[in-house]
């Protein structure tokens, strides 16, 4: 006689992955406004501060050492404890600190001279282009900062101070509230911010592509001290070293109205005064032909983590930049983008 049927266990149906868009979307919301009001708030401030000063002491506008500080101040003065209102409602992930050996740090600066050279390229093509339609061409006002100011504050601000505060702002603060939402993701819109935030198309292009090497480095290691030397280094040689050789180099002895003009320059000594010129041209486009070759050959081994909290598939992009606060922060910036091109 046969016993009863054994029961037949139903294997449960697969729970649904969780979708997290909706709060990625609110993330990226608060940090779009923190960076709307970092540099908001600080061009508003410096605006201003211009308008009334060149009405009552005009003389001190062209000062260097106040455009310095009207640069610096108000950023991190007014424009950072704001930002900090909405970075403080975007939890952050602790991050495991991991060392790298100096020769690798070495490899990374020179794929960081590459990606700066050939930024700075597409940079001046763009604003070369723009140009054509003014009378006089474009110059982004920290290159004629940099070229007017002595080393007693071009050296504190681009080697200590910018590095120090846009290496927490971009990478610190706002990767460790982003990479859940997977590294790339992370990686880009640290990238996009540091370029959206300098304001202008000339140096858009490098600091994209400088913030994304950055970003990188930070991933890997979760230590912001590497990626602040780094920004320190690439700033000492594009920022100081460059203006401070150009400064010393007597550019206009270079345009010659006849043959004559140019015989007396290189029988009178004038080739000399271009050596420190030439020998730092080839400094940095010997680094950079250098990190293009470095970066190709471990090109496979920039990786990335996937999202922790996964956004839905095909809607990543809206997600990250289609909302008010990023929208907002980038049509700003895009506003000074334009102030620099008429002003």
């Amino acid at each position: 006689m046969e016993g009863p049927a054994p029961e037949r266990l139903e294997t449960p149906a697969p729970l649904p992955e969780p979708d997290y868009t909706k709060k990625a979307r609110r993330d990226f919301m608060m940090l779009g406004f923190a960076l709307l009001l970092f540099i908001g708030a600080a061009s508003t401030v410096q605006i201003v501060m211009q308008l009334i000063l060149r009405t009552v002491a005009p003389a001190i506008t062209e000062e260097p050492w106040f455009l310095w500080v009207l640069s610096v101040l108000p950023l991190y003065l007014i424009g950072l404890p704001l930002a900090l209102l909405f970075f403080s409602r975007v939890p952050a992930e602790k991050t495991e600190k991991k060392k790298i050996p100096v020769y690798y740090w070495l490899g990374v600066f020179t794929v960081s001279v590459f990606v700066m050279y050939a930024g700075n390229l597409i940079g001046t093509a763009v604003t070369g282009i723009l140009s054509l339609f003014r009378e006089s061409p474009i110059v982004p006002a920290v290159s004629e900062l940099l070229s007017e100011s002595s080393l007693l504050w071009s050296i504190p601000v681009t080697m200590i101070v910018a590095p120090v505060m846009e290496e927490l702002i971009c990478r610190k603060m706002l990767i460790d509230r982003t990479r859940r939402y997977g590294e790339l993701t992370a990686a880009f819109f640290s990238a996009a911010a540091f370029g959206l935030i300098h304001g202008n198309f000339t140096q858009f292009f490098y600091a994209f592509g400088l913030g994304f090497v950055f970003a990188w480095v930070y991933l890997k290691t979760g230590n912001v001290i590497y990626t602040m030397l780094l920004h320190a280094s690439i700033n000492f040689m594009g920022g100081v070293v460059g203006p401070w050789i150009l400064k010393n180099v007597d550019l206009e002895a270079l345009d010659f109205r006849d043959a004559a003009d140019a015989e007396r320059f290189l029988t009178e000594g004038g080739l000399g005064s271009l050596l420190p010129l030439a020998y730092y041209g080839i400094t940095i486009l010997s680094l950079a032909v250098a990190g293009m070759v470095i970066l190709i050959v471990y090109r496979k081994s920039v990786t990335f983590a996937p999202a922790a909290e996964p956004i839905a598939r095909g809607k990543a992009f809206s997600t990250v930049y289609l909302n008010a606060g990023v929208i907002l922060f980038v049509l700003f910036c895009l506003g000074l983008f334009v102030y620099s091109v008429i002003r």
